[in-house]
């Protein structure tokens, strides 16, 4: 052993399936997470404001100058809260106190929300254009893949630069990015969460539950969107900050 290691220098990971180290990181990842209780309370509050937010946006209705303002106020107050999250995400370490993880964001986030903005215009072109050919199933496939596969991961680790580094070096670096982005291992590791924080919240709730009680059918279905909002929540943080890791 020791002379193959001599003539070929050995990694670590050497015979270890990719699979089993992109389990190994999105694990590593939860439990610093979940042993940081503080930390977690902090990222709970800003999705559950992320959350409302976003219900606001869509349930206020547009005849009256306060539903003007609310409607104003909730297209400024989402992508603040949005990058913000996403940035407490990649900022979390397993020693950070809460506050800091916090006041680390803060100052951090807008960074983020710049660097995206170029990238999301991209995106919401591509989006209409393809809204405006008809539906078929080649087109579904790529919409699902482009919008909830390629465009995420990339902009996770167009994030991942900035915070490194800064936003006109993060797109100077967009190559190295797209490298990054999609090398094996981080592939695994986004797939892998996908199934956590989208695949499986959307089985949860996919199935029409009826029942002679009525009563009963909302119990389940307030279960149902609880569980999913939850493995929605988690599994995204475990994800992002997974990520993190690779690129690491």
């Amino acid at each position: 052993m020791f002379l193959a290691c001599y003539r070929k220098p050995c990694r670590q990971d050497d015979g270890v399936p990719g699979i089993m180290k992109s389990l190994s990181l999105l694990i590593t990842s939860a439990k610093e997470i979940m042993a940081n209780r503080r930390s977690l309370v902090v990222f709970f509050v800003v999705y559950i404001a992320l959350i409302g937010i976003a219900a606001m946006y869509v349930l206020t209705n547009l005849a009256t100058y306060s539903a003007v303002f609310l409607t104003f106020l909730s297209m400024v107050l989402f992508p603040v809260l949005f990058f913000l999250f996403q940035t407490m995400c990649l900022s979390f370490t397993p020693d950070i106190q809460a506050k800091d993880l916090l006041k680390n964001s803060l100052h951090n986030f807008r960074k983020v929300l710049i660097a995206s903005s170029p990238f999301i215009v991209l995106a919401i072109l591509l989006f209409r254009l393809l809204a405006s050919i008809e539906t078929s199933v080649a087109i579904t496939t790529l919409r699902f893949l482009l919008f909830g596969f390629v465009f995420p991961l990339l902009l996770i680790h167009l994030w991942i630069e900035t915070l490194r580094s800064d936003v006109i070096s993060a797109w100077k670096n967009i190559v190295e990015v797209l490298v990054k982005a999609f090398s094996p291992m981080s592939v695994l590791v986004y797939f892998c969460g996908l199934i956590v924080f989208a695949f499986i919240p959307y089985l949860i709730l996919l199935p029409q539950i009826k029942l002679a009680q009525s009563n009963l059918v909302i119990l389940l279905l307030v279960i149902r969107l609880l569980v999913a909002f939850l493995l929605a929540f988690f599994g995204w943080i475990v994800t992002v900050n997974a990520l993190g890791k690779t690129a690491q």
